[in-house]
């Protein structure tokens, strides 16, 4: 079974799956294993790795692991959102944008067009700025400074299927043209998107 996962993920895949089921082991079940991080020991400052500890302690005699394994989960649940809100939004604004067409998408692809124009650490301050300075406002931020780089993805890729056959074809005989639209199109998208994921980056 493991050959056959190999052949069909790669190599590079099936690391990249080891080490991401490793980090959500980590944020899970790492901070019922480990000290409190926030826990200070002046005379223990500076440690080397140690049995006590693993990777040495700070300046304040923090324990550098338990801050590591304590701040996994932190990171995962901002990675998660991140992508949900940059990847939900270019989604939505792609598909429909490439499917309504006329001044619609017009003034959608505009308004990415201007979104990509403005510098991204530039917007998401100013988006920070005008929410209340919690790490879910982060999250939002730096998820809606993403969203026009799949926006753009999606829409481009919407728009080569529009006119595929197996596209038109249930639409031409379908009463309900836009969820035939989605059922046909959200399939073909999701390489892509998954693609314009794993290369997505903060804004800067």
């Amino acid at each position: 079974m493991l050959p056959g996962v190999i052949r069909r993920w790669g190599a590079s895949g099936v690391t990249g799956v080891v080490i991401l089921a490793t980090l959500v082991a980590v944020a899970v079940g790492g901070p019922a294993l480990s000290g409190d991080p926030l826990r200070m020991n002046v005379p223990e400052r500076l440690r080397s790795p140690s049995a006590d500890y693993l990777m040495g302690t700070d300046q304040f005699g923090r324990d550098i692991f338990s801050r590591v394994v304590h701040g996994a989960r932190i990171s995962l649940t901002t990675g998660i959102g991140v992508v949900a809100v940059g990847l939900g939004l270019g989604l939505a604004l792609g598909m429909v944008s490439a499917y309504r067409g006329g001044g619609l998408a017009l003034g959608l692809m505009g308004f990415v067009d201007l979104m990509l124009a403005l510098p991204g650490v530039l917007l998401a301050i100013v988006i920070a700025a005008l929410l209340s300075p919690r790490l879910t406002t982060a999250i939002l931020a730096v998820g809606i400074v993403n969203v026009p780089y799949y926006a753009r993805l999606v829409w481009g890729v919407t728009q080569t299927l529009r006119v595929q056959t197996y596209v038109e074809g249930p639409t031409a005989v379908s009463s309900c043209a836009t969820s035939c639209q989605a059922s046909c199109r959200l399939p073909s998208c999701r390489r892509p998107s998954g693609s314009g994921t794993a290369f997505s980056r903060c804004p800067g």
